[in-house]
């Protein structure tokens, strides 16, 4: 079976593999609750969210750093 690859694991420029961040990373980062970026992710109010797998989000670190500055403008 081939699978295929998400689009949103886009490439970073040089061919690397974005920088992926957990949920508790993130909130660490924006200094809120774990449970407060869950609840972004389930409106679809916080950052984009990459499903690694059915049960594992990742959060692409430019893509955090993006929305971070686009809700902060």
């Amino acid at each position: 079976m081939v699978r295929k690859v998400r689009p949103q694991l886009e490439l970073a420029v040089a061919g690397d593999l974005p920088i992926l961040m957990t949920t508790k990373e993130v909130a660490a980062m924006l200094r809120v609750h774990p449970s407060t970026v869950v609840r972004w992710r389930q409106v679809g109010e916080g950052p984009p969210v990459i499903w690694v797998a059915p049960t594992i989000p990742r959060y692409a670190r430019a893509q955090v750093v993006a929305w971070l500055r686009l809700v902060a403008a």
